[in-house]
């Protein structure tokens, strides 16, 4: 993968780089948004008025955060940069990703589960936003023009495109062959933690190369192209 610099800042080696990252953020929101309330109510039993609370708390959790952190991300940048938050966040977010799926069906009884989704779906929450917010952060420090920016951003959109059609349409297929079953609403919850730990691992590897390519932003550094 080249490093070098076009006119417009990034490398197109570099701008896939950075888009490759997407498949993080991409397959985990679009899982979540698409299935994971079918989730809830199919599989892990919970009934679907206290499944809606559960899937609304997290959602309304992400939305009170993003401007926190953004704000934290912003002070970081001037000591350490943008890049240590994603770091800091990728285990755990990758870890609690997984637990969103595993925990409610792990206990017995509807307010156990209840708890448990809307804990994991809020915790998930905090390390997504931790992993998004910095990186989509770093695209002026990136690309200083216009132009730049729209080119990184297209790539990141093809990336985007792409975890949705794996998080859309290939998730039920999996679930199906995973659990050896003909109703999505009859297979195990096994298969869907399985699925979730591939997306999971899928999205940690997406990183590597965003991790080795892309310069952080912080401030003084010559790392910046």
């Amino acid at each position: 993968m080249t490093k070098t610099k076009t006119a417009d800042g990034l490398s197109l080696g570099r701008k896939m780089a950075y888009g490759a990252a997407e498949l993080n953020v991409g397959l985990a929101f679009i899982a979540i948004n698409s299935w994971l309330l079918y989730f809830f109510v199919n599989i892990a039993a919970i009934p679907p008025f206290l499944a809606g609370i559960a899937f609304l708390t997290g959602r309304l959790f992400d939305a009170v955060m993003d401007p926190v952190i953004g704000r934290w991300s912003d002070r970081v940048r001037h000591v350490v940069g943008r890049k240590p938050a994603i770091k800091w966040a990728l285990l755990p977010g990758a870890l609690s990703y997984v637990a969103i799926w595993a925990l409610p069906v792990l206990v017995e009884g509807t307010a156990a589960k209840f708890i448990l989704a809307a804990i994991g779906f809020m915790t998930f929450s905090l390390f997504f936003t931790m992993i998004s917010i910095p990186r989509l952060a770093l695209v002026p420090d990136l690309e200083p023009t216009y132009h730049g920016r729209t080119k990184l951003l297209s790539v990141n959109f093809m990336f985007n495109f792409l975890a949705v059609l794996i998080a859309i349409a290939v998730t039920p297929g999996l679930v199906l062959a995973l659990g050896q079953a003909n109703d999505l609403a009859a297979s195990p919850a096994s298969a869907w933690i399985t699925v979730a730990m591939v997306f999971a691992g899928v999205g940690v590897v997406s990183l590597i190369p965003f991790f080795w390519a892309i310069p952080d932003a912080k401030t003084g550094t010559d790392a910046l192209p």
